[in-house]
């Protein structure tokens, strides 16, 4: 697949954002931003006034450092660059450390980028049902039946494989809220929308496209922010698409939990110290992991998301690597 011109369309339609930002008809607070209703969060629009509030924010300290030229402004991404892919280590040696989305720190930037990377494999991850441009699901594809008939069973929607809940509980702006986070009414809010507004680390980690994936928008209301589980029984509440859901627990179907697993293990690596994890998934995940190998599209799919974001999942670029070389190994010799 040739991403550029795919690439070159995106990033010009993020880089002309500003400009339609500055034509914002008004209704700024006195920070120089406001709070997205449609989208969540707080965006920013004039710097100056925002730093004069907010000295300590992480993207005003930057400011300060920056070199004629550069730009701090987290909600227009540059250019994401084709990474360098990491020698493999030698004998003996651990593995190079695993690093996180540093480039697109926008959530609404982030489905922009990984509908592109989807484009030619429309496929929704927990179902397996195809869906098209417009992100409208082919039920008939895939034998879902909706449980609740809203419509949110009819589109796709980009699911967080590892909850925003379970990396965010870990930001105390989430648990207790920030000076920062004081609505126009001069109530302070905490949570997610306080997480996004007031920590830059917290926008990269909801933005990470290697956690992104298309699924039924029922299921991801449904699945919310419930741990992955073995379960028994196989209800199928929802026709032929094989997803359990109980007492605040999901079960994938078995094609996907390798992938699952992974997810899991990169996000745990790469901003590690939140609680990704626990002891017990950890072995559930392992047995994950090795039942559910890498396949080629898990692999196309993680050189992708590369190409856009600028790092390597070195999980599954290893996974991926070892997987050639298990084919090489398999083939016949001939003398």
């Amino acid at each position: 697949m040739n991403i550029r011109p795919l690439l070159l369309v995106l990033v010009t339609a993020i880089a002309i954002a500003p400009a339609i930002a500055s034509a914002h008809g008004g209704g700024l607070d006195k920070c120089g931003g406001h709070e997205d209703r449609g989208g969540g969060g707080y965006h920013v629009h004039d710097w100056a006034l925002f730093c004069g509030c907010n000295p300590k924010a992480e993207e005003c300290i930057l400011k300060q450092t920056l070199k004629p030229g550069e730009s701090a402004d987290t909600t227009t991404p540059t250019t994401p660059t084709k990474p360098t892919k990491p020698a493999p280590p030698s004998p003996g040696t651990s593995p190079p450390q695993q690093s996180g989305n540093t480039q697109i720190a926008s959530f609404n930037t982030a489905k922009k980028f990984a509908f592109a990377v989807h484009d030619e494999h429309r496929i929704t991850l927990y179902c397996g049902c195809r869906y098209d441009g417009d992100l409208v699901v082919d039920h008939t594809s895939c034998g879902y039946q909706s449980k609740s008939g809203s419509h949110r069973a009819t589109k796709v929607e980009w699911e967080h494989v590892v909850p925003a809940d379970a990396f965010g509980q870990s930001f105390k702006e989430w648990r207790d809220g920030d000076p920062t986070c004081v609505n126009r009414k001069g109530e302070s809010f905490k949570g997610r929308n306080c997480a996004r507004k007031a920590s830059s680390l917290f926008r990269l980690m909801e933005a990470d496209i290697y956690n992104l994936y298309p699924a039924i928008g029922e299921i991801n209301n449904l699945r919310s922010n419930y741990s992955m589980a073995d379960l028994p029984g196989e209800p199928r509440e929802f026709g032929q698409c094989d997803v359990e859901i109980h007492d605040g627990k999901f079960e994938p179907r078995p094609e996907i939990r390798g992938d699952i697993a992974r997810t899991y293990f990169y996000m745990d690596a790469a901003y590690p110290g939140r609680g990704i994890i626990s002891r017990k998934n950890r072995s559930l995940f392992e047995a994950w992991d090795r039942h559910d190998p890498v396949d080629t599209w898990e692999c196309e799919r993680a050189a992708l998301v590369a190409e856009f974001q600028g790092n390597v999942n070195t999980i599954v670029a290893t996974a991926c690597e070892n997987r050639v070389k298990g084919a090489v190994s398999r083939e016949p010799h001939h003398d």
